[in-house]
């Protein structure tokens, strides 16, 4: 009976180390497929740097302009925080 039961607590931690190993893996793909590139980060600051252009040409002051930022940073803070 002792070599049953062992043949079975050693399948049982094979089926649990797959099951790891597989969420390991998913958790591994989602991470890469969710990364930001360097390309998005050009992009994004490309964009910034339009709009700020857009502010200034529009006659925006530099306080008005940095209000902004401040809301910006501000908003992002209270919604796009990293869960660790």
């Amino acid at each position: 009976m002792s070599s049953l039961r062992l043949c079975c607590q050693i399948t049982q931690a094979d089926r649990i180390e797959d099951l790891v190993n597989r969420l390991e893996k998913r958790i591994d793909d989602f991470e890469e497929d969710n990364n930001f590139s360097e390309k998005y980060y050009e992009d994004f600051s490309g964009l910034y740097f339009m709009m700020l252009w857009t502010l200034m040409k529009n006659g925006a002051s530099k306080d008005e302009v940095r209000m902004m930022q401040a809301k910006g940073y501000s908003y992002a803070d209270d919604n796009y925080k990293r869960v660790k």
